[in-house]
């Protein structure tokens, strides 16, 4: 697991490329999303499912419409929870018990995908981000689901954390200001200090896969 002193080190050495490699349209996606996510039924509007979707790439993950009515069910009802979202409560839901078949790194990402949605403060999860934090996803086979749901749960807070460090300790002060200026040259979205995080993290973990970060 990454330090919050190795972070910000990766951070603030590429910032220029990281800031460079995030799409605009990939922060307006986001934000088009937050902005529709409270005021429409996700269970029945089919344009916010079709953005989710896309913006998420769950094409081609290999779910079906059944998972993903669930799914969005499950989103809808979170709106009584008040942007707290229930992992366990989400996973069991969403994939059933299934004693036999064990979480995996890829049905987690499901869940942090929507949780990444619902509150902004839940950061982004996939086999990247996590080989990027030097995170080894459970796979023990003695472990059940809540098991390794719990481990990974433990991972997510780690990072919550290490981004909250970041901030506090203005690690990576200027790094976010240069952030929050690019913002505005396209119109000042609104990104909270730790979805900025999220994003600097999402690219410099597709910097590292692609053998280009320093």
């Amino acid at each position: 697991m990454l330090t919050s002193k190795e972070l910000a080190k990766i951070l603030n050495t590429n910032g220029g490329a990281l800031l460079d490699g995030i799409p605009i349209e990939s922060i307006s996606g986001y934000l088009e999303l937050r902005q529709m996510y409270p005021v429409v039924n996700v269970m029945e509007d089919t344009t916010f499912q079709e953005k989710f979707i896309s913006y998420y790439k769950l094409s081609g993950t290999g779910v079906n419409a059944e998972f993903l009515a669930r799914y969005f069910e499950i989103m809808e009802n979170h709106k009584k929870r008040e942007g707290r979202v229930d992992m366990q409560l989400t996973r069991r839901a969403v994939f059933g018990a299934q004693p036999k078949k064990k979480l995996t790194s890829a049905q987690f990402s499901f869940l942090a995908r929507m949780a990444n949605l619902i509150d902004d403060e839940n950061a982004m999860y996939d086999n990247t981000i996590a080989n990027f934090f030097q995170f080894d996803p459970p796979t023990q086979t003695k472990l059940d689901s809540r098991e390794r749901l719990n481990l990974y749960l433990e991972f997510y807070r780690d990072v919550r954390a290490v981004y909250q460090e970041l901030i506090d300790e203005k690690m990576i002060r200027e790094l976010l200001m240069v952030f929050k200026i690019k913002l505005k040259d396209h119109g000042d979205y609104p990104v909270s200090h730790l979805k900025r995080v999220d994003f600097l993290v999402i690219q410099a973990a597709r910097l590292k896969h692609d053998k280009k970060l320093i």
